[in-house]
């Protein structure tokens, strides 16, 4: 049988090791709220419209340059209507602060533009069809392109 002398007590922790942990559970509390406050605060903020001229001056360039492009063969017509769309998207998106590129045709339409949806519309098939067929040829949806770009105000 052991002596008396060789059995000790349980040994108890150091109390610094339990402050630790109530300090890192209140530093991941606190991160969580803070990014609770800062992902809602204040609600979505509306995005102020950019400078129109700017920005019909730099859509207009790349209208006439993809209208260049098609026509001198240097790129498929499918590509031209879809960069076609993309700089719709881009110009509506800078000067009305709609996010157009992540809208549907339906959001498009909701969104009560004029010309927009329709516009969109005529660019659907032949960007999203490889074999379709337009429903107005390319130089006719360039023009509406253009007349969009430069009647918004």
């Amino acid at each position: 049988m052991p002596d008396a002398d060789e059995f000790s007590g349980p040994v108890d922790y150091s109390s610094q090791w339990l402050w630790f942990a109530i300090g890192a559970l209140a530093l991941v509390a606190l991160f969580y709220l803070g990014v609770l406050l800062w992902s809602h605060a204040g609600g979505p903020k509306p995005l102020k419209p950019g400078d129109v001229p700017t920005a019909r001056t730099r859509a207009m360039g790349e209208l006439d340059r993809i209208g260049h492009q098609v026509y001198a063969g240097q790129l498929a017509e499918r590509v031209g209507y879809q960069q076609l769309s993309s700089v719709i998207r881009d110009f509506v998106s800078a000067v009305s602060g709609m996010p157009a590129h992540t809208m549907a045709l339906a959001d498009l339409r909701a969104a009560g533009v004029p010309h927009l949806a329709e516009t969109i519309a005529l660019i659907y098939p032949p960007e999203f069809a490889p074999d379709s067929t337009a429903v107005e040829p390319f130089g006719t949806t360039l023009n509406r392109a253009r007349g969009l770009v430069s009647s918004w105000n």
